[in-house]
């Protein structure tokens, strides 16, 4: 599912930039250690996606966004949530089911908007400036408005 919205990305971004967004998903600490019920199934929230956006080739690739890395310092939405306890990781807090596919969700939206609206819409999903950084790179929005943002 992430190579094919990825896909449909990368037909509306300058490439020329070097433009390139990732994702990987990893295991929480809880996922490691939480064992299984009695169907099987782990008891602790299995993974976790991380996205980042890179801009430059080779040596001068830098990366220009990063969630949740650049943001873990950020409160988290559930920190006083009664289903966590002291041993799970921030990245465990972070990620309660509803909180890790606002990106997809944000990027689906952003890529079925007008190209007319693109700079006036607000995308409600969108926490994390992403929407902003996208903005930047979208072949679709003149250079001169994008120098703006």
């Amino acid at each position: 599912m992430w190579s094919k919205l990825q896909k449909q990305l990368y037909n509306v971004m300058d490439l020329s930039t070097g433009f390139q967004m990732h994702c990987s998903v990893y295991k929480t600490k809880s996922a490691w250690t939480a064992g299984k019920d009695k169907n099987n199934r782990s008891k602790g929230r299995e993974m976790i996606p991380r996205y980042w956006i890179t801009i430059g080739k080779g040596k001068d690739k830098k990366i220009i966004w990063d969630f949740p890395n650049q943001f873990l310092k950020q409160k988290s939405l559930v920190d006083d949530s009664p289903y966590f306890k002291d041993d799970n990781t921030i990245q465990d807090r972070m990620f309660w089911p509803e909180n890790y596919t606002w990106v997809a969700e944000v990027i689906r939206e952003y890529l079925n908007t007008p190209k007319e609206q693109l700079l006036t819409i607000s995308f409600a999903k969108d926490q994390y400036n992403l929407v902003n950084t996208l903005r930047k790179y979208d072949r679709r929005i003149a250079k001169e408005k994008c120098k703006k943002l």
